[in-house]
């Protein structure tokens, strides 16, 4: 069925990113993202930007103020759960997709075989190519960002579960390329200044907290969670509590991980994060039994997104894990049973791939993939090793295998 350019529209959103970038600039990524998309929203970071709906009141799109404490990927991954269209382009504020590739990208759509798309991002009078980041995305509930403040692909459930291509459609820039660690810089200076303008304002300090704990300097962590007022709202005091437990994890703690966890349990029982947290301290201590309950515990409770947990902190990760401690347990069958639904579940999750390939190691290549073909659709299995451009040690033997192999299905 031929589809015109308006239909293809209506299956995409645009998420135009509006901090650092001024209301001119982020007008101009408005009307040019009409250019292939339907709808509109503009991500307004609560803490940095003081933009409301009254400065973008004659612009055709939504505006979505979250709160920011910190990082910019949970704030990414929040924005696309929100997206009620098929695809999701991802734009900068300072950034326009040129209309000229329109009918390119919108052709390259199909809803039936979602693919990740890379676009060509330029900048100055010459055009100089920046580079080619993911910008065009399917929204469904496995697409989610990781990284600790940047929104990124790498280590994500993304990076293997879906193709990744090319397309030749460009996004121009209206800046020069800046690295990460110069907006980070960025970042943490604003978030300073927010701090010292207004004392009482902790969010700020709560946010350097996060973006602290980001860059591994945990002395600097704790000395700001110290200054988290009693009176902080619940999301604060649970992402607080979370970084803490989190700060002490991360530099070789796990029994004062395992205190912080505890004690907080105690005022809040219902809090997903804590219980992973709670069996990752004891996972470090080799107590499986006692991990295995926490992580079950997790598994129960309602995820929410937090700027210090990687998404599937209470779903795939703590499924993960559950895992880990069975196998560790000396449950074999029901470890590696756990193992292969999670990826039948989540089939680019590398991690849960690994575990079972490490389980297996030993036996030859046909019974590997005629064990993980038990639970694992083949063509999953076929799929996921056909992404890997590096393969691991345990990874290698499979995937050339499976490049040999004709299958019927």
């Amino acid at each position: 069925m031929v589809r015109t350019e308006s239909e293809q529209r209506q299956w995409v959103t645009a998420v135009i990113d509006a901090w650092p970038y001024t209301l001119d600039e982020i007008e101009h990524a408005v009307y040019s993202a009409l250019n292939i998309a339907q709808k509109v929203t503009i991500v307004v970071p609560d803490l940095l930007a003081p933009y409301g709906p009254e400065d973008f009141s004659e612009l055709p799109g939504e505006v979505l103020r979250l709160p920011f404490w910190g990082t910019f990927t949970t704030m990414r991954n929040q924005a696309l759960a929100r997206v009620n269209t098929p695809w999701a382009l991802l734009l900068h504020g300072n950034e326009e997709f040129q209309a000229r590739d329109a009918g390119r990208l919108l052709s390259a759509l199909e809803p039936e075989s979602p693919g990740i798309y890379r676009l060509i991002v330029a900048t100055g009078a010459a055009g100089q190519i920046l580079a080619e980041p993911v910008r065009l995305v399917p929204v469904m509930p496995q697409i989610r960002f990781s990284g600790r403040i940047w929104p990124q692909i790498t280590g994500s459930l993304i990076e293997y579960g879906f193709p990744i291509r090319s397309l030749q459609a460009h996004v121009y820039r209206l800046e020069n390329r800046v690295s990460t660690l110069e907006a980070t810089r960025r970042l943490r200076a604003e978030l300073v200044r927010l701090e010292e303008f207004e004392p009482r304002q902790w969010r700020a300090n709560l946010a350097l907290a996060v973006l602290s704990w980001a860059e591994h300097r945990y002395q600097e962590v704790v000395q700001r969670l110290a200054r988290v007022p009693r009176g902080a709202s619940i999301d604060g005091i649970r992402i607080a509590g979370g970084i803490g437990v989190l700060a002490s994890l991360e530099q070789g703690q796990p029994e004062a991980a395992l205190r912080q966890s505890r004690k907080l349990l105690e005022r809040h029982p219902d809090w997903a994060e804590l219980w992973s947290l709670t069996g990752q301290a004891e996972m470090a201590l080799q107590r499986w039994d006692r991990a295995m309950i926490a992580f079950a515990q997790a598994l129960t409770l309602r995820e929410v997104d937090l700027p210090h947990m990687e998404p599937g902190y209470a779903t795939s990760k703590a499924r993960l894990r559950y895992a880990e401690a069975e196998l560790a347990e000396g449950r074999l069958r029901t470890g590696l049973a756990r193992l292969m639904n999670l990826i039948e579940d989540y089939p680019g999750y590398r991690a849960a791939w690994q575990t079972v390939l490490a389980h297996l190691r030993g036996a030859n290549v046909e019974e590997v993939f005629s064990t993980m073909a038990t639970v694992i659709a083949p063509s999953k299995i076929r799929q996921f090793f056909s992404l890997l451009n590096k393969p691991s040690d345990d990874e290698r033997p499979l995937k050339e295998w499976l490049e040999t192999r004709q299958f019927p299905y």
